[in-house]
């Protein structure tokens, strides 16, 4: 570099290069680090906060606790957030079994053929990814809000003496009460929900909740759709395919294009979305 004479001007260029691939490499790598490992850590953290009451715990314990050993205390955190984003990704797969498609509207969903989030990872803008990445923290922190802080609000008025549950941090024991609660996280109710018996029971406990509170609310349309007015709809189309393959009927162009243009929207699955009937004061119920 030095007997080109330019030395100067070959450093600059070769700086940018080495930038420009670090910044190229880095657009995706640390995207996966903020959603695979940034964002678990914030729902373990914030699950860890909302359920201090339950342990009677305080900030100040999880400041001590992380003092003394920052790695394992990151590492447990991340672990039970990436538990709880995993078992609510297969809860939303379950929900889409059985509400009506176009209920989670707001959710991507994973089985959708078209759906390739690494391609999404590198063309969408950053602004983006930092809208969904916002999103997502809302909208996981406020289930646990409601699902985990403010329960155990309620049991703490109603039943004073029924909480805290009394964890074994330190243990002389080989196998400590955390460790098996680790083990019952990890291998038994993975194990447990994977049988096929257990998903249809909870499957079938969303579907009578759904019907109940569909039929209460009068939301039953909205919630699991109109299967009888499909079910004609259906028979009326087969009907009319039929009839128009016995009368050797040919199309127009304007049907023709009508019809392809229906084929390429309605390929790799049922269409997203099932009309319902609105109720009154439908935002309010």
């Amino acid at each position: 570099v030095q007997a080109s004479h330019f030395e100067g001007l070959i450093t600059t260029i070769v700086g940018y290069i080495l930038l420009a691939i670090t910044l190229i490499i880095c657009h995706v790598s640390l995207l996966v680090v903020v959603e695979i490992g940034v964002f678990p850590l914030i729902c373990g953290w914030w699950l860890d906060i909302c359920s201090l009451e339950m342990f009677d715990a305080t900030l100040k314990d999880r400041e001590l606790s992380f003092q003394s050993a920052p790695g394992t205390t990151m590492f447990l955190h991340w672990l039970v957030g990436m538990v709880y984003v995993f078992y609510f990704a297969s809860f939303i797969l379950l929900l889409r079994e059985v509400l009506r498609p176009g209920v989670l509207w707001f959710l991507r969903n994973l089985n959708d053929p078209d759906f390739n989030p690494v391609q999404e990872m590198i063309h969408l803008p950053i602004y983006r990814h930092l809208r969904r990445f916002i999103l997502s923290v809302i909208v996981f922190g406020s289930i646990v809000l409601l699902m985990l802080w403010l329960p155990i609000r309620i049991i703490k008025s109603l039943l004073p003496h029924f909480l805290p549950y009394n964890v074994m941090l330190y243990s002389d024991a080989p196998v400590s009460e955390l460790s098996l609660e680790l083990l019952l996280l990890q291998v038994v109710l993975p194990a447990l929900l994977e049988q096929g018996h257990t998903r249809q029971w909870l499957k079938g406990l969303v579907r009578a909740w759904t019907v109940t509170a569909g039929y209460l609310l009068d939301l039953h349309s909205y919630l699991l759709g109109d299967q009888e007015e499909n079910e004609n709809s259906a028979n009326q189309q087969v009907n009319n395919n039929q009839h128009a393959r016995n009368n050797n009927a040919i199309p127009v162009v304007g049907e023709g294009l009508h019809a392809a243009h229906q084929a390429i929207l309605q390929q790799g699955g049922p269409v997203g979305f099932q009309p319902y009937r609105r109720p009154l004061n439908f935002p309010l119920r």
